[in-house]
C-alpha cells in the first residue's frame, strides 16, 4: 500500500497470442538512368495480408509467446489505472527469401477500469 486507499500492483508472467487478421503495405522504389541520361524513378505499392500470408519479402506467423509485464495503481479498492507490455520471445517472421530476418513483437498498452 503506497498511501491510504492507494495500492500498487505489479504483474508478471507469460502470454500467448494468436493473430486473426491485418495487412501490411510495402513501398518499392526503383531508380535507373535511361538512354538519354535522365534519372527515371518508379514507385510500386504492394498490399498483402499480415498473418499467415507471404508478402513481398516477409509474412508473419500467427502464434506468439512471450513475457507479460504490468504495473498500476488501485484507488479506493475499485478504480484502476496502469500500463502493460508484451515482449515476444518467438521469431515470428516467415520469409520466402534466402535470409530469414528476426522479428519479435513488442506491444504497450495503457489500462483504465473499475474493479468489482
Amino acid at each position: 500500500m503506497l498511501a491510504k486507499g492507494v495500492m500498487w500492483n505489479l504483474d508478471g508472467g507469460l502470454y500467448y497470442s494468436y493473430g486473426s487478421g491485418g495487412k501490411q503495405v510495402n513501398s518499392i522504389y526503383d531508380a535507373k538512368t535511361n538512354d538519354l541520361g535522365q534519372l527515371m524513378t518508379t514507385h510500386t505499392k504492394l498490399e498483402s495480408g499480415y498473418y499467415g500470408s507471404e508478402g513481398f519479402l516477409i509474412g508473419m506467423k500467427r502464434a506468439d509467446i512471450g513475457l507479460h509485464v504490468a504495473t498500476g495503481l488501485t484507488f479506493a479498492s475499485h478504480f484502476r489505472i496502469g500500463v502493460r507490455a508484451h515482449i515476444g520471445l518467438k521469431n515470428v517472421s516467415k520469409s520466402t527469401g534466402l535470409v530469414n530476418p528476426s522479428c519479435h513483437n513488442i506491444s504497450f498498452a495503457g489500462t483504465i477500469g473499475w474493479q468489482f
